[in-house]
C-alpha cells in the first residue's frame, strides 16, 4: 500500500528535526571551550547543509498520492539519498577531524558515545530498502537514531 504523501513528508521533516536536536544536545553536553567553538561551528555548518539537502531530497522523492512507485523508482531515490549522505560525510570530514582533535579525552568519550550507531547500516538517516510492496514512502524508511 502507499502511504499518504503528507505523512511521508512529515516523516522526512521529523527525522531531520530530531537530528538537529541531537546536535544541539551534543554541543551543550560537550561544554566546548572558546577555542573549540569555531571548530564545532564549522563541522555543524557542513553537517547541517548536507542534512538540509537530504531532507529536501527525501521530500522530493515522495510519490504523489495514488502514483505507483516501481522498484527502479525506489532504488533511484535510495541511491540519491545515499549519495547525499556520502557527499555530506566527505565535505564535513576535515571539519570533524579538526574538531575531534581539539576535544579532551572526556569530551571524546561523550562525542563517541553520542554518535555511536549514527552510521549503522547505510549511514546517517538509516535508509532501508523495502522491495516491491514495501510499507514505506518510496521505498525508504527512516528509523529513529
Amino acid at each position: 500500500h502507499m502511504r499518504d504523501p503528507a505523512a511521508a513528508k512529515n516523516m522526512c521533516i521529523e527525522h531531520f528535526a530530531r537530528s538537529a536536536g541531537r546536535l544541539a544536545y551534543l554541543e551543550a553536553k560537550l561544554q566546548l571551550t572558546a577555542d573549540q567553538k569555531p571548530l564545532w561551528d564549522k563541522w555543524e555548518e557542513a553537517t547541517a547543509a548536507g542534512n538540509a539537502t537530504m531532507k529536501d531530497d527525501c521530500i522530493a522523492g515522495i510519490p504523489a498520492k495514488d502514483t505507483p512507485s516501481t522498484a527502479l523508482d525506489r532504488d533511484s531515490r535510495v541511491e540519491k539519498l545515499l549519495t547525499d549522505k556520502l557527499d555530506t560525510l566527505k565535505t564535513a570530514r576535515p571539519a570533524l577531524e579538526a574538531l575531534y582533535q581539539s576535544l579532551s579525552p572526556e569530551q571524546r568519550i561523550a562525542f563517541d558515545h553520542s554518535t555511536k550507531g549514527r552510521h549503522k547500516g547505510m549511514g546517517g538517516p538509516k535508509w532501508q530498502h523495502h522491495g516491491p510492496g514495501g510499507n514505506d514512502p518510496g521505498g525508504q524508511e527512516m528509523s529513529p537514531g
